[in-house]
């Protein structure tokens, strides 16, 4: 009785704060909405709409077809992409050109610390983030070569990935035309769509690893009828070498290990002693991986050959400073530079309170405009740029009406979340993997960035949600027709 209560309690917890942070970003959000005629907004609406039954009848119809037409779809909307990288030459700036000089300069055969003594690294050894990434996209320049579109189809590749891996995963989980939905879903973000295609940001390397992480610890925790008896040593090892490689891109990992300790307790209570064994698998994974965490600045520095700062100290440089900032961008005048509203409220707020920075740090999290501003601010030409621009009200538009609905969508599934809380339902165990990992990942962004883009992470939380919540809207729909 008391462990039923205390599964219950978890749960209805986490759905309250995942129901809070999902108000909070959709007030954010309209708080700095984009300032967008009525012609460009209906043009938005409908190519929204267009897009909905993109979503809905590509999974009804691909969900009764053979992987093989899957698998060519995904491919097909990829390729997509590449026209946009024909027509929008990048001339990288800020931390993508920090991304690209570095992994240039080691793939033509300097080391780190010889970067370091000849002054080529500069201030981001502030951030052993900054290195991580470059080092990343440097393995794919000493192979494909220095022009930048190979860092671009790096990131392009990975969005093909992601779908395929939210597809199996999702699939693994709840069903396979959900899978399609989820994959679909991903794709047609229009700020990420534009981000990841013409960029060679970190966030589509951090992306794939999350999924590689959690599609490996669901096969090791629920193994398919044909796996061998140790398979589930070999994901776990997976799972370990993705949490890290995701924790080099961005540091955090820790706050997902939590959110996996609290999950797998509160399961644990629900079934009884009968999972024991394959949790206790899960147990050595979060105490293995968080003591390899702890050392990765040892890790960082033996890679690189000189002594590189905690990741630690740059997020709680951010923190107190409310600002996030380029590689280039590490002094203390930088800082203050980077973002005046975040100074002007630290001037005038008390010390301690950081209330005022933490709101404003979540409508700098709530903008959808970031695919088109770095796209724009990235551009080689000038004619180009001007032409760019003059899109811009049609993209501002589309992205801040399509994550208007996916938030709208997640309160949804909250809502639905709550309505199963109290039955018996399978359902409920996807519902608190989801709103903890939203939960948790929520509030690790607001420690970690200010920038629209730090929001990427978010994506598959809310995408799960939204799928939780289509499951369920299922089950309750099948629940009346019985009746």
């Amino acid at each position: 009785m008391v462990k039923q209560a205390v599964v219950k309690l978890g749960q209805a917890l986490a759905l309250i704060i995942a129901g809070i942070i999902t108000v909070w970003l959709l007030v954010a959000s309209w708080q700095v909405k984009p300032q967008v005629g009525i012609g460009s907004l209906a043009l938005s609406g409908g190519v929204v709409i267009l897009l909905g039954l993109l979503i809905g009848g590509g999974s009804y119809w691909l969900s009764r077809r053979q992987t093989s037409w899957l698998v060519a779809s995904f491919i097909g909307l990829t390729l997509l992409k590449f026209p946009l990288v024909a027509w929008l030459k990048i001339a990288p700036v800020g931390d993508f050109k920090v991304y690209h000089a570095l992994a240039v300069f080691n793939a033509h055969g300097l080391t780190w610390h010889q970067m370091l003594t000849h002054g080529l690294i500069g201030a981001s050894i502030a951030s052993p983030t900054t290195l991580n990434v470059a080092n990343l996209f440097s393995f794919s320049t000493a192979l494909g070569g220095t022009n930048f579109f190979i860092s671009q189809l790096i990131n392009i590749s990975c969005t093909l990935l992601d779908m395929l891996l939210l597809y199996w995963l999702v699939s693994r989980w709840l069903s396979r035309r959900l899978g399609i939905m989820a994959s679909l879903i991903f794709y047609c973000i229009p700020s990420y769509w534009l981000y990841s295609t013409l960029l060679n940001g970190a966030e589509p390397l951090l992306i794939t690893c999350l999924l590689v992480m959690m599609l490996a610890l669901t096969r090791a925790l629920k193994p398919l009828p044909t796996a061998s008896p140790n398979d589930h040593w070999f994901n776990l090892i997976i799972a370990g070498g993705a949490t890290l490689v995701a924790n080099m891109i961005q540091p955090i990992m820790i706050s997902w290990l939590v959110i996996l300790a609290l999950f797998t307790v509160i399961v644990i209570l629900d079934l009884g002693r009968s999972y024991h064994f394959q949790y206790r698998h899960v147990g050595l994974y979060v105490v293995t991986t968080a003591v390899v965490l702890i050392a990765t600045t040892g890790l960082s520095s033996w890679l690189y050959g000189f002594q590189v700062t905690p990741p630690t100290a740059n997020v709680s440089y951010d923190v107190t400073s409310g600002a996030q900032t380029s590689a280039n961008q590490r002094s203390q005048t930088a800082l203050v530079q980077a973002d005046p509203a975040i100074a002007a409220l630290l001037a005038t707020s008390p010390t301690g309170q950081l209330g005022p920075v933490i709101s404003h740090r979540m409508q700098s999290l709530a903008r959808e405009d970031y695919g088109f501003h770095w796209s724009l601010v990235n551009l080689r030409s000038v004619q180009q740029r001007r032409t760019w621009k003059r899109t811009q009200p049609f993209w501002a538009g589309l992205a801040h009406i399509y994550w208007q609905l996916m938030l709208i969508a997640t309160l949804i599934s909250v809502v639905i979340g709550g309505w199963l809380w109290w039955r018996p339902s399978a359902l409920n165990h996807y519902f608190l993997y989801a709103t903890l990992l939203l939960d948790g990942l929520t509030l690790t962004a607001l420690l970690i960035g200010a920038q629209g883009r730090s929001r990427a992470i978010l994506y598959l939380p809310i995408i799960f949600m939204i799928t939780c919540g289509t499951a369920g809207i299922t089950q309750l729909w099948s629940r009346q027709r019985r009746v």
